[in-house]
């Protein structure tokens, strides 16, 4: 394999995760409302993202810069079980609060997550990771032992599956959004999390290929720039008397999208 892709698959990661990062950043800023935990929810959603982006990215520089111990390996997919997961709950909790107007739900969902970060944990440490491998793109963990389909499987559907059913949620706010802004930011951000999601779906169904992996990176850059042109700020303050005429749900949306 070549150092110069895999250069160039690390260098498209930290691209993506510096504007995910700064997504996250100006999304954290919103949050001066009442319901400022469901924005900061949403942040930790693009931070999380922006940390395993990193995350992967700089192991790919080790690996390059001749730091190829078994511990880093270890490390790294540590930080990227811990950060996806993490991202993922956010998310889930953003849309649970502005659908439901319930914050103490984020509780339940950070729980949940918990859980599955142990669960993933578990069964990686089960499979005996021994090192890594290069790809075209970027690297890959090996095992002392093969996959074991149903169990990867339900894993799978755990993690992707909430955090895909809550983005689905995020598109369907479009008929509720009364602003060009707010539609300027369901619409941007709706088509940054398929872009976000589809290739990670795509790679569970049919594999992961080197080729792939190169249209990956660019997909996840592609879906970090959309997200930092929806986190601009808006052109002016809500009008509070006319969102206090809306429902408790078109209120959430027009102060939380």
């Amino acid at each position: 394999m070549s150092d110069a892709t895999l250069l160039g698959g690390a260098s498209l990661g930290l691209a993506g995760a510096v504007l995910l990062a700064l997504a996250g950043w100006r999304t954290a800023r919103r949050a001066t409302t009442p319901e400022a935990s469901a924005l900061r929810a949403f942040a930790a959603f693009w931070l999380g993202a922006a940390a395993y982006a990193a995350a992967d990215a700089t192991w790919t520089l080790l690996h390059l810069a001749g730091l190829r111990t078994l511990p880093i390996d270890l490390a790294i997919q540590q930080a990227k079980l811990l950060s996806l997961c993490g991202s993922f709950a956010g998310l889930v909790c953003y849309l649970l609060v502005i659908f439901t107007g319930r914050p103490g739900a984020r509780w339940l969902v950070g729980a949940g997550y918990v859980g599955l970060v142990g669960a993933w944990a578990t069964y990686l440490g089960w499979r005996g990771p021994i090192g890594h491998h290069e790809n075209e793109w970027s690297l890959v963990l090996d095992f002392a032992r093969p996959q074991v389909a149903p169990v990867w499987a339900a894993l799978v559907v755990l993690l992707l599956g909430p955090p895909l059913l809550a983005a689905l949620g995020y598109a369907s706010l479009l008929r509720l959004a009364r602003d060009r802004d707010a539609r300027r930011r369901v619409l941007l951000t709706s088509g940054s999390l398929v872009l976000f999601f589809v290739p990670e779906i795509l790679v569970v169904l049919n594999g992961p290929t080197p080729t792939w992996r190169l249209v990956e990176h660019f997909l996840g850059l592609v879906a970090a720039a959309g997200i930092f042109a929806a986190t601009r700020p808006a052109r002016g303050e809500p009008d509070h008397h006319e969102r206090a005429r809306r429902t408790a749900l078109d209120a959430r949306v027009r102060e939380l999208i």
